[in-house]
């Protein structure tokens, strides 16, 4: 570029002013313009029957319709029976569910501590009516077991 040829490699032109590489001088390489392929590039696809015509209309609703592919084979389905859950002990008494409440975390000497406190009612809401909306006066109305708080003691509930 700076002294005015052109190289392809180690072969270079002459020294020339063209600003295109297209028939340079002196050179051991033709440089030329690309064809824009302007062509017809078909696919063979398939080839033609010799004396081959078109079906007509009436000859095409003479034809057999096509054979009806065989139904695919029916999978064999697995069969499941229901199971109870097994539940822990302590998930099948809720007599003393809601009385108190542990907690367990970590102290600071990386040693396990389980603290447990005891639930009581607020004294302001002791002896105080359930407004309608409470989901307890809500459930009542619906029908069930119920425990004091929903109007019963709870002794007919199934044992889980």
């Amino acid at each position: 570029r700076d002294v005015g040829k052109w190289c392809l490699g180690s072969s270079c032109s002459k020294i020339t002013n063209q600003a295109s590489a297209i028939e340079v001088p002196g050179a051991d390489f033709d440089v030329v313009n690309v064809s824009d392929f302007d062509g017809e590039f078909l696919g063979a696809g398939v080839p033609n029957e010799a004396g081959a015509k078109p079906l007509s209309v009436e000859d095409a609703l003479k034809l057999k319709p096509p054979r009806r592919p065989q139904q695919p084979w029916m999978p064999e389905l697995e069969e499941f029976k229901a199971e109870q859950p097994k539940y822990a002990n302590e998930c099948l008494n809720y007599e003393n569910l809601w009385k108190e409440v542990s907690e367990t975390f970590t102290n600071e000497e990386d040693e396990e501590m389980m603290t447990i406190s005891k639930l009581e009612a607020e004294p302001a809401t002791k002896e105080t009516p359930i407004p309608d909306y409470h989901p307890c006066e809500v459930a009542k109305n619906a029908g069930g077991i119920f425990g004091p708080y929903g109007g019963g003691d709870g002794s007919t509930a199934p044992e889980n």
